[in-house]
């Protein structure tokens, strides 16, 4: 059960770290297809308005060589006319859908519908030095220039904008990404503070009741209160402390009956002693010089009988060592209550008897 919960939050911690990355990479990719859009668008609409303007210069020194010289060159000038008519058409979808696009386009297919109306006037002539043919078509041409001059500072000015969106989007979305991880870091902090709680409370529950159980309280019980591996390590602790406990009580019970049954017996040959000796100090023949000797043997027989009430008072057994591989019981360690904040070596460490 335990292994099953670390390993669903893991699970979890998982899947959010790898939604996150997945996120960062689709919108970077976002970011990056605008931006190899926003080149795209700048360096066709850059060449285009090259090679416009080439094309322009071309047919503008076709037709003053044609003026000047009376050269007809009406193949190259026909051809320079088609190559911006193609190239214009060719950028027209790189004005669809853009703010204003539609105007602009329509100012620069005017300027070129017109120069290809001028230039067929001019092809058609078949003379080239009619001053008002030249100037129609040299106007035209500088209109187209503008037109093509215009067209360049309409893409200059839609790459700058769409720089600032693209900017502006992928500010918003480090600072959104930024937020997530943040989130994300607390949310795993959280949750490896969990698993930790989930061990190292139990441990520590477990780690009490043990020096509980080497201070002899096997009346000490653990409470996990969870359905888990440790509860299931509690429980075995509990059996093993409910056994000790047995066996302790047993011990103690049996030593209580040991020990009525020798003050029963030692009670009744301390009664006979003590008769006699007090016939003896009655005796006319009684050698009060011996009256000390008497009396330490009455003494010791107190104590004898001391001792065995006192083993019915036994709580635990508690075992020293009195010689090297000989251990007997402590009777003064036996009858005391242990308080539950003795330490071990206070409660029962063992004593060198001579």
């Amino acid at each position: 059960m335990l292994r099953r919960k670390l390993l669903i939050m893991l699970a979890m911690l998982t899947a959010l770290m790898l939604a996150t990355a997945l996120l960062s990479v689709f919108l970077m990719q976002g970011v990056l297809r605008d931006l190899e859009h926003i080149n795209e668008t700048s360096v066709i609409g850059t060449a285009a308005s090259k090679t416009l303007g080439v094309t322009i210069t071309t047919i503008e020194t076709t037709i003053l060589e044609q003026s000047l010289h009376s050269q007809s060159n009406d193949d190259r000038l026909l051809k320079s006319t088609h190559f911006v008519i193609s190239e214009i058409d060719r950028l027209s979808h790189y004005y669809s859908g853009e703010p204003g696009g539609e105007e602009h386009f329509a100012s620069v297919k005017t300027a070129q519908i017109n120069l290809k109306q001028s230039v067929d006037r001019f092809v058609e002539s078949a003379s080239g030095t009619d001053t008002d043919q030249l100037r129609e078509v040299l106007d035209s041409t500088n209109k187209m220039r503008q037109a093509i001059l215009g067209h360049s500072d309409f893409v200059f000015d839609r790459m700058k904008e769409e720089q600032l969106q693209v900017t502006s989007r992928f500010r918003a979305m480090a600072i959104g990404l930024a937020v997530v991880f943040v989130v994300l870091i607390n949310i795993s902090i959280i949750l490896l503070i969990r698993a930790a709680s989930m061990v190292l409370k139990p441990v520590d529950q477990l780690l009490e009741a043990s020096r509980r159980l080497a201070m002899e309280e096997y009346d000490y019980r653990v409470d996990i209160g969870n359905n888990d591996e440790f509860a299931e390590l509690a429980t075995g602790f509990n059996t093993l402390a409910q056994q000790l406990q047995s066996n302790e009580q047993r011990k103690v019970e049996t030593l209580h009956q040991v020990a009525r049954t020798l003050n029963h017996e030692l009670n009744t040959a301390i009664a006979i002693i003590e008769l006699q000796l007090r016939m003896v100090t009655k005796s006319p023949s009684y050698d009060h010089a011996s009256s000390r000797q008497l009396e330490l043997i009455h003494q010791a027989l107190q104590q004898m009988n001391e001792t065995v009430t006192s083993l019915t008072q036994v709580r635990r057994v508690v075992l020293t060592d009195y010689i090297k591989g000989v251990k007997m019981l402590d009777l003064k360690l036996s009858t005391q209550v242990i308080s539950p904040d003795a330490s071990v070596s206070d409660a029962a460490s063992p004593v060198k008897k001579p």
